[in-house]
């Protein structure tokens, strides 16, 4: 009596070979059968060529309404007792009284407005004084009025009853700040990447993070054309600003709570 041979395991078919894990590609691999994604379509191109020319083109446009616009010029500084201090002006006349107070400034056909230091405080949503915010966004209003009087001159008055009446000047490019490119170049690549992230992906949480990235996009440029040096900001920018921050800020943190509800893990009540 012979012992029985053992039986030779046979050979997995390839079709079960294939379900090996340790054999899949993984999902940092390419596949390599012909399901690889294929480029972009001309219309998705097209509309990406036409997002890059409208955010180019709006920063531009902005960079040259902001340079044409009046500016404060000088250096200015805060007095001990909260006084608008003038350092130094590129105006002989008025360069002559550096380091005097000035406590109000006004235009021909322009009633003057008193001023202090908080012409030099930029964002009113950093203030936590109401009625010191109220007194900043009116004093920075009632300077754009003056800057922008047809008569193109401006009125000073300083504290020991001296006048001086000056020329206004626009900003002009070197009067944007060295912050403003910067700051309008991250704003313009967030809102290119919310771009071809919707064009390439146009799924319910993606848009979701395009509102994100496109609030945040219009929250740096404000901080880009407020970055400008210099008191005299346009008309109704620092008026709006706490509105629009807020607006920003609130859509911002909308989108990121509905995200969280459906990314990477549906919750209950999601849609609710």
């Amino acid at each position: 009596m012979t012992a029985a041979t053992p039986a030779t395991p046979r050979p997995k078919p390839a079709a079960e070979a294939g379900d090996d894990p340790r054999f899949q590609a993984s999902a940092y691999e390419g596949p390599l059968d012909g399901n690889a994604p294929r480029p972009w379509a001309g219309w998705r191109r097209q509309a990406l060529a036409l997002a890059v020319l409208l955010g180019c083109l709006a920063v531009f446009v902005l960079a040259r309404w902001l340079s044409g616009t009046p500016q404060l010029e000088g250096r200015w500084a805060a007095g001990p007792a909260g006084e608008l201090v003038l350092q130094a002006h590129p105006a002989p006349a008025l360069d002559a009284r550096r380091g005097q107070a000035v406590v109000s400034i006004g235009a021909p056909g322009v009633l003057a407005a008193p001023v202090d230091a908080l012409l030099l405080h930029r964002w009113p949503r950093w203030q936590s004084n109401d009625g010191m915010r109220a007194r900043q966004v009116a004093q920075h209003t009632q300077l754009a009025t003056a800057l922008r009087s047809p008569a193109g001159r401006l009125q000073w008055q300083f504290e020991d009853g001296g006048r001086v009446e000056t020329a206004v000047t626009p900003r002009g490019w070197a009067g944007l700040g060295w912050l403003y490119w910067p700051l309008a170049a991250l704003a313009l690549a967030l809102y290119l990447f919310a771009v071809v992230l919707v064009l390439a992906r146009p799924r319910p949480v993606n848009l979701l993070f395009v509102v994100m990235a496109l609030c945040q996009a219009g929250n740096l440029m404000l901080i880009a054309v407020e970055s400008a040096p210099g008191p005299g900001l346009p008309a109704g920018l620092l008026a709006s600003d706490l509105a629009l921050r807020v607006a920003l800020d609130l859509c911002t943190g909308a989108a990121a709570v509905h995200l969280f509800l459906f990314h990477p893990l549906r919750l209950r009540h999601a849609r609710a």
